[in-house]
C-alpha cells in the first residue's frame, strides 16, 4: 500500500513545487542563495555575458489576481482520481478504452499531466466567453488566509486581500476571468507535444484577452493563425440592436507549443491549363517579383532574365536555375516586357492549395444546429448543453487541421454532464 505522502499533496509551499524554480535550479544553481532565494543580478550577469540586451521596458498583460493565477498553476492537485465501479461494470462498458474524468477542470488537468505531459498533439478548448449571460462566474474554494497567500504569491497583504476578496464573489470581470483562464492554458501547454497544438473557441467578449493571455503564455512567436467560424446565420433583435453590430462570426485562435506543426492542405479545385502549343497544354505564369530589403541571399536572385533586371530593390521570386531549366526547354518567353513561364501539368500539382482554415464556412454548421445534432444523438431535446460545437467544425479541426494525429481530445466546460 502507497504510504499517505505518496497519495496525497503537501501544498504548503507551492513556490517550492515551480516547475520554472526548479529549472533554473537545475541549470543556473549560482543564482541561489543557501536559502533557496533567488538572486537577480547573478541571472543578470550571466545573461550580460552572454550578450543578451536587457531591457528596461517592456510590454506584458496585467490585471488583479495574476499573481494567484500563476499560483493556482503550480499548485499541486488537492483530489484523488477514483474508479467509477457502478459505470465500469455495466456489461457495455468492459471493453471500453476511453477515459472519462469528471469533476473540476483544473483538477482534472492537473491530474491529466501525470500521465500525459507533452504527449498531446492536439486540443480543443470551448472555456466561458464570459458574455454576461453564459453563467460565468469566479468563485474559487480554496481556503487562503490573507497573510498566506501574501507570501505564496509574492504579494503585500493590501493586494492579497483584494484577490481574495473578489475570488470569493463570484465575479465575471475580465480579471476574474483571466484568473480562471490562466492556470488553464498554461497546464494545457504542458500536455502539448513539441509539435502539437491548441484551438480556442471564444467570441468578442474576451477574444483581445486572450490573444495576450495566449501570446504570454505559448509565446507570441508560437501564434499559428485565428479562424472565422460563422457561428450564426440569423439576425437577432435585441435591445442593443439600434447601438451595436450584432455578430455572427466567433473566433478559434490556434497556438503550437514550439515547432510549428504540418497542417493539411485543401483542394480549392483543379487548375486549368487553356494555351496550346506542339508539345501540349500549358498555362502562362508571370515570374513575379518581390521586396528585396531584409532577404538573405537576395544578390543570387537579382539577374537578367532575356534581358529584364527586377526593380530596383525587388528580386525574383524564382532562382536562376529554375529559370534556366525553363529556358533550356523554349518554355521562358518575355510578353508585354515581363518574363513568363510555360507551366505545365507536370509541374505541379494540379490542385488549388489552400490550408484548411481558407475553407471555414456555412458548411461547419451553427451553434443552433449543432444543439439539434446534439438532440438527435442524445434522443433529447431538452439536454442542458447550451453551447453546442457542430460536429463538422470539430472533425475539421481534428482531422483536417493536422498532418498526424493522435486521437486525444478533450473539452473544457464548466456546465456538469
Amino acid at each position: 500500500m502507497p504510504s499517505k505522502k505518496e497519495i496525497f499533496n503537501d501544498n504548503s509551499d507551492i513556490t517550492s513545487n515551480s516547475k520554472q524554480i526548479a529549472l533554473l535550479k537545475q541549470h543556473f544553481p549560482n543564482c541561489f542563495d543557501k536559502e533557496g532565494n533567488f538572486l537577480t543580478h547573478k541571472i543578470e550577469e550571466l545573461l550580460g555575458d552572454a550578450g543578451v540586451e536587457l531591457s528596461q521596458e517592456s510590454y506584458s498583460l496585467h490585471w488583479l489576481g495574476k499573481s494567484y493565477a500563476r499560483l493556482l498553476a503550480n499548485e499541486n492537485p488537492r483530489t484523488l482520481l477514483k474508479e467509477e465501479k457502478t459505470h465500469n461494470s455495466k456489461e457495455s462498458n468492459k471493453k471500453s478504452e476511453n477515459l472519462l474524468i469528471k469533476g473540476d477542470n483544473l483538477e482534472v488537468l492537473k491530474h491529466l499531466t501525470n500521465a500525459y505531459s507533452q504527449s498531446i498533439k492536439m486540443i480543443y478548448i470551448d472555456p466561458p466567453y464570459n458574455t454576461g449571460s453564459d453563467g460565468f462566474v469566479y468563485n474559487d474554494k480554496r481556503e487562503f488566509t490573507v497573510s498566506h497567500l501574501s507570501k505564496l504569491a509574492g504579494v503585500d497583504v493590501d493586494e492579497a486581500q483584494r484577490i481574495l476578496d473578489f475570488t470569493s464573489s463570484k465575479s465575471n470581470s475580465h480579471s476574474a476571468w483571466l484568473t480562471f483562464m490562466y492556470p488553464r492554458l498554461y497546464i494545457a501547454r504542458e500536455l502539448l507535444r513539441d509539435d502539437g497544438v491548441i484551438f480556442i473557441s471564444i467570441d468578442d467578449n474576451e477574444v483581445a484577452q486572450l490573444k495576450l493571455l495566449c501570446d504570454e503564455i505559448f509565446g507570441e512567436e508560437n501564434f499559428v493563425n485565428s479562424i472565422a467560424w460563422e457561428s450564426k446565420t440569423k439576425s437577432q433583435n435585441t435591445k442593443d440592436s439600434y447601438n451595436k453590430l450584432q455578430p455572427k462570426v466567433e473566433t478559434i485562435l490556434c497556438y503550437s507549443e514550439s515547432n510549428k506543426p504540418r497542417f493539411n492542405l485543401y483542394s480549392s479545385g483543379k487548375k486549368e491549363y487553356p494555351e496550346i502549343d506542339e508539345i501540349g497544354n500549358f498555362r502562362y505564369v508571370l515570374v513575379e517579383q518581390m521586396d528585396a530589403k531584409g532577404i538573405r541571399g537576395r544578390e543570387t536572385m537579382v539577374f537578367p532574365i532575356k534581358g529584364i533586371s527586377p526593380n530596383s530593390g525587388k528580386q525574383w521570386k524564382i532562382g536562376i536555375n529554375t529559370i534556366n531549366e525553363f529556358n533550356d526547354r523554349k518554355d521562358l518567353l518575355i510578353r508585354d516586357k515581363k518574363p513568363y513561364l510555360k507551366i505545365r501539368e507536370d509541374d505541379e500539382r494540379g490542385e488549388k492549395l489552400l490550408p484548411f482554415w481558407a475553407f471555414f464556412s456555412k458548411n461547419e454548421g451553427t451553434a443552433e444546429s449543432a444543439k439539434k445534432e446534439l438532440s438527435d444523438i442524445l434522443k433529447n431535446k431538452n439536454h442542458e448543453f447550451e453551447t453546442v460545437k457542430p460536429l463538422n467544425l470539430l472533425k475539421k479541426l481534428i482531422f483536417g487541421g493536422l498532418k498526424f494525429f493522435s486521437l486525444i481530445l478533450f473539452k473544457l466546460i464548466q456546465k456538469k454532464l
